[in-house]
């Protein structure tokens, strides 16, 4: 390959080079000033034995390596634009995901504080439920007197499980002897009123 074949013409100059203080030492023995021609075959052994140096290095990559970092930032480019772009994606998805982490730890705060609420409230309804329970039976005595007075059967209003609100998580309701509220007749439920 052309590789080879450059890397053969830089190995035989460099050989070549080796020998080179022969030619400054015979110029300097006859009278001529070889510093010139020594800095000059000094800088072209660098640049030679640097070539030489990358291609050795090229050797040693892994092609397929190469190959698959070239695909992956290809894919990048073409899904993203260019590498700048695809960092500006990535910092704006980072950003993105912060934002989210922060949601998270709002919701998990927040859930607490509900959960905390909640309980608070189950509490104070069963408070409200302890009073009502405390007045229901005074209250219902003092209904039935207001009922004889009326000519109704005899009421009770009775403490029935219902969902949390802000009136608690009881309700009353009200019942005539063995009667529903809906199934009273038009004159008893005048008079109720």
């Amino acid at each position: 390959s052309s590789k080879e074949k450059l890397n053969d013409k830089i190995a035989l100059a460099l050989e070549v080079l080796e020998n080179t203080h022969k030619i400054t030492h015979a110029l300097e023995s006859v009278g001529h000033s070889a510093e010139l021609l020594k800095s000059a075959l000094l800088e072209a052994s660098a640049l030679l034995e640097k070539e030489q140096a990358k291609l050795e290095e090229c050797e040693r990559l892994d092609i397929e390596k190469v190959l698959e970092r070239l695909g992956m930032l290809s894919g990048i480019i073409k899904d993203y634009g260019s590498i700048m772009h695809a960092k500006e994606r990535l910092g704006h998805v980072k950003n993105e995901l912060h934002n989210l982490k922060e949601i998270d730890h709002y919701c998990e705060t927040y859930h607490k504080e509900i959960e905390q609420l909640k309980t608070e409230c189950l509490k104070l309804c069963e408070e409200i439920s302890g009073f009502r329970k405390e007045y229901l039976a005074g209250f219902n005595a003092l209904l039935s007197a207001k009922a004889k007075d009326l000519l109704l059967k005899s009421p009770s209003l009775v403490l029935e499980e219902a969902p949390m609100s802000e009136k608690g998580a009881q309700k009353l309701v009200l019942h005539l002897q063995n009667s529903q509220l809906e199934t009273l007749s038009s004159g008893e439920y005048s008079r109720l009123r």
